[in-house]
């Protein structure tokens, strides 16, 4: 069994020590030969500083590491050119002269390489040319650039006293990459997100945003193949832990790690920092958002005063919704898109619309657990009772329970009063409060004949909720019409088949609050009056 590279992002030492490594080497030849500037944006711990060490290594000719890998029957030259790497992510850049000292560094260590002697008055972007220069004549070819986390120092440091001098001076030494072109064989850069303020997308000539890219779309991440054929025997090791089947073991790492979208074809993903950490401890552990979580993304929510409960449901929006981010701008849709947070789930190409939605159950905890509770709307102390004890009553199917907590969270709602009472207004307020206990939540959950109100997904059990509004009196005749809806429209047909326990509810609500819920599993119906 090959050894899991955990913390490891050099392409040398998972190559040289025999760690798994999902072969990406022939989209790596197509990369270099079919282009020479590039910008790949992924959130954090999806593979981008390996993609970097692995095309670092391509270019310093390092074909004995290749050896057995797709790209070995492709490439034929194996030419050594002279590399320069830079790695803006290992600094927090939210003090000032922090920057300054990272990229003095990094052009100290390269002017001693390639003999350049900086006059002490000389800018780092004529530095950075220099040595650019210097390594094209050394090696009498054409220099290589990779630049890890370039957006880093912006991130890092909105809404500070050094945001403006970070943006100026990264945006000068940048802009050399494009006076430089002649000396320059290839430019690959990745970062969470394109920022436009520094004006590298438009400076660059012919730069290919590949983010999107059908064609790229798993140059990072692990896809179903390279799970099933790279990490088979850590599957069996993992099922045998967990004392489930293979194939159980299969669905739930596909619901926990995988369901990452990253262009318009659709090609399913799994997080490879997720997948790894899972199969070292043989259990599906939630660690992605821990270290996954950009503080960049927290610091703008809090800084727009954000409510982000609309992003719990289907967002549709056009790419350039979300491309882009302005920290200037109070559209905070592409940072939470490309901190990993909402991924692609459809596009319509009539409309060009994208659906965009969480990728999967630990995003969603995480989504919870972190963001919702902390930048929406309705906060938990509202509810006037505790998630957790929603998160007991869905895993007991306590009803009984599962209804006073309805009834004392719809009561407690400070700015219930004065609105307009409606079916939609009570429905709205239930998906806030089951999305909340981290389980995924569904709104107008799609059947053969229509729409489920809400729907909630446990591991053993699927609640589908129909709701009514009562203005004439008649719950009972409301409540009965509702789970008569359930199975007249089927909507507990999609579920059926996942063996699970299905708890179809009828809830009946008036301009005072929940008056009546009704509900039956496996055809044995119980009415709380």
């Amino acid at each position: 069994m090959k050894k899991l590279p955990l913390g490891i992002q050099t392409f040398e030492k998972i190559r040289e020590d025999d760690y798994v490594y999902a072969d990406k080497t022939d989209l790596i030849y197509d990369l270099v030969h079919n282009g020479s500037v590039y910008f790949l944006s992924r959130p954090r711990r999806f593979g981008k500083s390996l993609l970097i060490s692995t095309l670092d290594a391509y270019f310093n000719g390092r074909k004995e590491l290749f050896e057995g890998l797709k790209i070995a029957d492709l490439e034929k030259e194996w030419k050594k050119y002279p590399v320069i790497r830079i790695d803006f992510g290992l600094s927090g850049y939210e003090k000032n002269e922090k920057l300054q000292a990272v990229i003095n560094d990094v052009l100290i260590g390269y002017e001693r390489k390639y003999n350049v002697t900086p006059a002490a008055t000389t800018s780092y972007d004529v530095r950075f040319k220099n040595v650019i220069v210097a390594a094209k004549e050394a090696a009498n070819e054409k220099a290589v650039v990779l630049i890890d986390e370039y957006d880093k120092p912006i991130l890092d440091a909105l809404y500070t006293d050094v945001e403006n001098i970070n943006r100026t001076m990264i945006r000068d030494f940048y802009s050399v990459l494009k006076s430089c072109d002649e000396y320059l064989n290839f430019v690959f850069l990745t970062g969470i997100t394109r920022v436009p303020h520094l004006n590298i997308f438009s400076g660059l000539n012919h730069i290919n945003d590949i983010s999107m890219s059908d064609q790229y779309s798993t140059i990072c991440g692990i896809t179903k193949e390279e799970l099933l054929t790279d990490f088979s025997d850590r599957i069996d090791d993992m099922a045998a832990a967990r004392k489930i089947t293979r194939q159980k073991c299969l669905e739930k790492l596909k619901l926990t790690y995988d369901g990452y979208h990253f262009s318009k074809s659709m090609t399913d993903v799994y997080n490879p920092f997720s997948l790894i950490n899972a199969f070292a401890e043989n259990s599906f552990v939630y660690k992605w958002f821990g270290s996954g979580t950009p503080s960049s993304l927290m610091k703008i929510l809090e800084h727009q005063n954000a409510d982000i409960s609309g992003f719990v449901e289907d967002v549709v929006a056009y790419e350039s919704d979300f491309d882009d981010f302005d920290p200037t701008d109070d559209n905070f849709l592409p940072i939470i898109y490309q901190s990993g947070y909402l991924t692609l789930k459809s596009y319509d190409e009539n409309s060009e619309l994208y659906t965009l939605d969480i990728p999967n159950g630990e995003v969603r905890t995480g989504f919870y657990r972190h963001l919702i509770r902390r930048f929406s709307s309705v906060k938990e102390q509202k509810l006037g009772v505790t998630v957790e004890a929603f998160r007991s009553a869905l895993e007991n199917a306590d009803m009984a329970e599962l209804e006073t907590l309805i009834r004392s969270a719809v009561a407690s709602l400070p700015y219930m009063q004065d609105k307009n009472y409606n079916e939609d207004m009570y429905r709205n307020i239930l998906f806030m409060m089951f999305s909340l206990t981290s389980y995924r939540t569904i709104a107008e959950s799609v059947s053969l004949l229509g729409r489920a109100d809400i729907v909630v997904e446990l591991e053993d059990k699927v609640y589908i909720f129909e709701l009514k509004y009562c203005r004439d009196g008649k719950a009972d005749e409301l409540a009965a019409a509702a789970l008569q809806q359930i199975e007249d429209k089927k909507y507990a047909v999609p579920y059926i088949a996942s063996g699970r326990k299905i708890i179809k509810t009828a809830l009946v609500f008036d301009q005072t609050g929940l008056v009546k819920m009704c509900w039956n599993a496996n055809n044995l119906a119980i009415l709380y009056l």
